[in-house]
């Protein structure tokens, strides 16, 4: 029962002392607030201070410090009158042990980072927007020296034309494919040339693909 009588003394004498203190407070803010009134009151106003103000002035002044010293003494960080951690025993101090379930400075485990896969744009469909043309040998008869890709006779200059024309305004072409064979008509022919100024007439481009072989009969 001693440590408990003990400890009930030491916190009665240190109520008493902040209470103490906080009268304290009120006397120096009142005597602050009082000085104030006078210096204003001769230096400023150049009269004598009246009686009322000079009195609002020290109960102001004293309520004032009598706060800001209850605002130390009881609130934390105090001048040690019973303020957290003070100079008087009795104040929470700070220990060297590891408080139970606590964390021995473990730093947060770093989450995995998501591997996305690459992203695979689909192949746009491949669009043929050339028209392809068989130049034949010089053996030909009736200067049907032409022969369009998904067709088995062959056509004169002007049926070429026409057909070309007529698949450029159905699906807009941009390139004439012209195979030349080696028993083909030459490459500088007339034959090859009337479909190069085709090819101009219609704006298309002039492909040749090397041929390495003879065209079959």
């Amino acid at each position: 029962m001693e440590p408990l009588f003990a400890n009930s003394l030491e916190n009665v004498g240190r109520t008493l002392l902040n209470f103490l203190a906080i009268g304290g407070g009120f006397l120096l803010g009142s005597i602050a607030g009082w000085a104030a009134v006078r210096v204003a009151a001769k230096f400023i106003l150049l009269a004598k201070p009246n009686k009322t103000i000079s009195l609002i002035a020290r109960a102001l002044g004293g309520i004032a410090g009598a706060i800001l010293v209850a605002l130390f003494v009881f609130g934390d960080g105090g001048w040690g009158f019973g303020g957290s951690g003070g100079g008087l025993p009795g104040g929470p101090g700070g220990t060297d042990k590891q408080q139970p379930g606590q964390p021995i400075n473990e730093e947060p485990k770093a989450e995995p980072k998501k591997i996305e896969p690459p992203k695979i744009k689909p192949k746009p469909p491949e669009t043929d927007d050339s028209v392809k043309v068989v130049v034949l040998g010089g053996d030909a008869t009736q200067d049907r020296f032409y022969l369009l890709e998904d067709e088995k006779a062959p056509s004169t200059l002007e049926e070429v034309t026409l057909k070309v024309e007529a698949r450029n305004q159905a699906k807009k072409l941009s390139r004439l494919t012209i195979y030349v064979y080696k028993n083909s008509a030459a490459m500088d022919s007339a034959v090859v040339g009337d479909l190069k100024d085709l090819a101009r007439k219609l704006d298309l481009s002039i492909d040749f693909p090397p041929v390495q072989r003879e065209l079959r009969k």
